[in-house]
């Protein structure tokens, strides 16, 4: 999110010094594991101490850390990937949002997409086999998606069940043209 891809308070044009924290992950953008939290040192000393040891002991392997590094440097180098990629996401957006059976949930510059019934079946265990069935016609022909999933037992608003739609910027306007094709056609199939 935002013009050179540093999350939402570029996006919103939120200036640095307002903001107490700042936590990300970067399993996603960086092709990487686990996360990072900076911000003001009250902040920082409490999640230090009162935060589980093991949280902030644990440091990643060092390929991860290199893939993570040369993400870094590829943003740095081409910032106009982030116009690209946030196109494709615009695109994606608009193009799963008119998939009858299905809503889409997330912003349209987002990279990371849900989608979840218009309509529950009344039951979140039927639910999940409607969406995994859409998700294993989909796989069946090329087009890798995913159930999201929860820590169920954990979670004190547990989001209703969807599938994960993503958008790189590697992909082709053919291959997301395709997706989205595909996803039409696996809930018309499986929805109807």
């Amino acid at each position: 999110m935002g013009e050179h891809g540093r999350g939402v308070t570029e996006h919103f044009g939120i200036n640095i010094d307002d903001i107490d924290l700042i936590s990300a992950n970067m399993e996603n953008s960086l092709a990487s594991i686990g996360g990072f939290c900076c911000g003001r040192s009250f902040v920082i000393d409490h999640q230090r101490l009162s935060g589980q040891g093991y949280c902030f002991s644990a440091s990643l392997p060092p390929l991860l850390a290199a893939a993570a590094i040369e993400a870094l440097n590829i943003m740095e180098e081409n910032p106009g990937i982030f116009h690209i990629l946030q196109q494709k996401c615009k695109k994606m957006h608009k193009a799963l949002e008119r998939i009858p059976g299905l809503r889409v949930v997330g912003q349209p510059l987002s990279p990371a997409l849900h989608l979840q019934l218009e309509e529950s079946t009344g039951t979140r265990d039927s639910d999940m086999r409607l969406l995994k069935e859409i998700v294993d016609y989909c796989m069946n022909r090329g087009i890798a998606l995913t159930q999201a999933r929860y820590l169920e037992k954990e979670e004190k608003h547990l989001p209703p069940p969807s599938i994960r739609v993503v958008v790189t910027v590697e992909q082709t306007d053919l291959e997301l043209d395709k997706a989205a094709s595909l996803i039409r056609e696996a809930a018309e199939s499986v929805l109807n």
